[in-house]
């Protein structure tokens, strides 16, 4: 009979929703995602999402535009495609943001965007797990998250990033100010986030595979 240690530890991963288990089978490959602090950062900021409602990207131009009252310098890509994208660009165009703001477009090669950013955001409503915000802690890159779905099981409040709460642009905005307001503030919760995405690596996720299958089948 197994301990129970190990019995609670088998039930709570077959109760995981299969977004999750999928991703615990597969990893992500630390020789594409991985910091680059060779590369001139380009971007402070960078949203990684598909461009519609719950995603909430006007509130991301918004807190921009709110930041940048501080910061008059902060800049930002959006990298993804969707329903809402020409909405957007007219609305950063209307918020005065349009050129400190790309709209990247979908992209198959994220890590070359998140290598060349400071900090990654969620605005959404709701989310997951998101991928993208792990493929972003690998390269190194604290988050500043909405505090919704499973992000918090990511993001350690004030080591590796931040979770929102409220939702609203004015909280994002202090949230920047926060993280930029010192660059060895920055730097600490930059080795923070590599540190806290290990687990999530090709080589990590197997040996923790082989741990649960040892269990079931001892």
């Amino acid at each position: 009979m197994y301990p129970w240690e190990h019995q609670r530890f088998v039930i709570l991963k077959i109760k995981v929703s299969r977004q999750i288990l999928k991703l615990y089978l597969r990893g992500f490959d630390n020789s594409v995602f991985y910091p680059k602090p060779e590369v001139k950062k380009q971007y402070d900021l960078i949203l990684i999402g598909r461009l519609s409602e719950v995603k909430r990207v006007d509130r991301f131009l918004e807190s921009i535009q709110l930041a940048k009252k501080e910061f008059p310098q902060l800049n930002a890509v959006i990298v993804g495609d969707g329903p809402d994208k020409d909405k957007l660009q007219k609305m950063a165009a209307d918020l005065g943001i349009a050129d400190d703001v790309d709209f990247a477009g979908w992209q198959n090669n994220v890590e070359y965007w998140l290598q060349q950013s400071r900090c990654f955001v969620l605005t959404s409503d709701s989310e997951g797990l998101s991928q993208a915000l792990i493929q972003a802690m690998m390269c190194g890159l604290p988050a500043i998250n909405s505090n919704v779905g499973d992000l918090g099981d990511l993001i350690e409040e004030g080591r590796n990033g931040y979770l929102v709460d409220p939702l609203t642009s004015e909280s994002f905005a202090m949230k920047y100010k926060e993280i930029f307001d010192s660059e060895d503030c920055l730097a600490e919760f930059s080795k923070a986030a590599l540190l806290s995405s290990e687990k999530f690596t090709v080589s990590q996720v197997e040996q923790h595979w082989q741990k649960i299958y040892a269990v079931l089948f001892k």
